[in-house]
């Protein structure tokens, strides 16, 4: 996203920390222009998508936004970070962390930076939490692609102060690089899924008037909303799974978030209709020629025509058709996204642990936290590779929390 440094690492810039809501605000346009100059196309990381979660769920956090300026005043990288507790509020452990980051399924955490200053921007933020080091315990790096150049600096920036540091977890984030056609992308999938689309696309329209649509405006998005989020239950309901997307505080955020950016073109839901009936939803956001996939679902019912995977390769079909250069995936390891994609970016959640108490205390809760994951992991392979055990663990609730049965993001398949 970010391209290499075509200014010194020298260059003239000044960072101050953003700590009250009403300078949030009165960033928010420079925030927004430097969203477009820099080309971004991660809804994440705008003004709207960060500002509506901090109004919703900053409540016992601590701003920390450091903003960049350079010689000239122009804003020219932030770091969109809070300072919340962790373990609790009673523990008194505080957490840097990227605003974002909870609750809501944010990926490709990052900083946003204008083209050409990676390096010294991310210098002067590991410099500006480095003096504020009092204020923290520990840093929380999550879910940011490995590959980020962005973030690349910012690590380098923080292994040079010499603060411990711990990989948590990894994870993957498939996506497509969409050619210019439908055909030529079906054609260079596997030959048994390529037939199963056009398969279940064709039984399924000689079954029921078969209606696909694209809605973009934010009022008729909201109209239909409930159905996406009823179809995206169904789905979980009949695989015995939970998702937090369908908390009602959720919900309202990603209202809120519509009605800010659909005006310019962001919101997509796709909709799959048989006989006038949605049977089938895919909602995201697209921004600057990328889909990025956030939830899906469909009716159990409706499963002997393949729905999901028809509605997955509609929602294909018409990000190429409007131009689309990249479907992504996002977080998530669900077997079917690896039908259509052999492209991933790793997803990485690094700490790294002040030398305070709370911080020494954090790395050793740290190390056993990926300790007791990697035993989770290998208990819950076990569990898979036993046919019965796995259907009586997707089954029961406190199995299906205990191993993390379901991911993050998408439920179709």
């Amino acid at each position: 996203m970010i391209a290499a440094d075509s200014v010194p690492a020298s260059a003239r810039i000044a960072g101050k920390v953003i700590r009250d809501y009403e300078d949030l605000e009165q960033l928010g346009p420079a925030w927004a222009g430097l969203f477009s100059r820099a080309a971004c196309d991660n809804v994440f990381l705008s003004i709207d998508w960060i500002d509506e979660w901090w109004r919703r769920y900053g409540k016992g956090q601590a701003l920390f936004v450091i903003a960049l300026q350079d010689g000239a005043g122009q804003l020219i990288g932030v770091a969109p970070f809070c300072i919340g507790p962790a373990l609790g509020r009673h523990w008194g452990i505080r957490s840097l962390k990227f605003l974002g980051s909870q609750w809501v399924s944010s990926d490709h955490l990052d900083l946003l930076v204008e083209p050409g200053f990676a390096r010294p921007a991310a210098r002067e933020v590991g410099r500006m939490i480095r003096d504020h080091r009092r204020e923290w315990d520990y840093i929380e790096l999550s879910d940011c692609d490995e590959g980020s150049p962005t973030m690349a600096e910012l690590r380098n920036t923080l292994d040079r102060h010499g603060w411990k540091q711990r990989v948590m977890s990894r994870g993957t984030c498939p996506y497509i690089p969409l050619p210019e056609s439908f055909q030529t992308y079906l054609a260079g999938l596997n030959s048994n899924w390529r037939r199963n689309f056009r398969h279940g696309l064709r039984t399924l329209q000689k079954a029921a008037r078969v209606q696909f649509s694209v809605l973009e405006d934010a009022s008729a998005i909201g109209g239909r909303f409930a159905e996406a989020m009823r179809l995206h239950q169904a789905r979980l309901e009949e695989r015995g799974s939970d998702s937090t997307f369908l908390d009602e505080a959720q919900q309202a955020f990603h209202s809120a978030v519509q009605d800010r950016v659909a005006p310019r073109g962001w919101v997509r839901l796709f909709l799959l209709e048989a006989d006038g009936k949605a049977i089938a939803a895919y909602y995201g956001f697209s921004v600057r020629g990328r889909f990025l996939a956030l939830q899906s679902g469909f009716d159990p019912a409706w499963s002997r025509y393949s729905v999901g995977l028809v509605m997955v390769g509609l929602a294909i079909e018409e990000s190429i058709r409007s131009g689309h250069k990249e479907f992504d995936f996002l977080r998530g390891n669900e077997r079917y996204k690896f039908h259509w994609t052999g492209y991933v970016r790793e997803a990485v959640t690094i700490r790294y642990f002040n030398d305070t108490p709370a911080g020494s205390m954090m790395f050793l809760v740290s190390w056993m936290s990926v300790k007791w994951a990697a035993a989770r992991r290998a208990l819950r392979r076990w569990i898979e590779g036993r046919p019965a055990l796995s259907q009586l663990a997707r089954r029961i609730p406190a199995w299906r929390n205990t191993f993390s049965l379901e991911k993050p993001h998408g439920s179709i398949s």
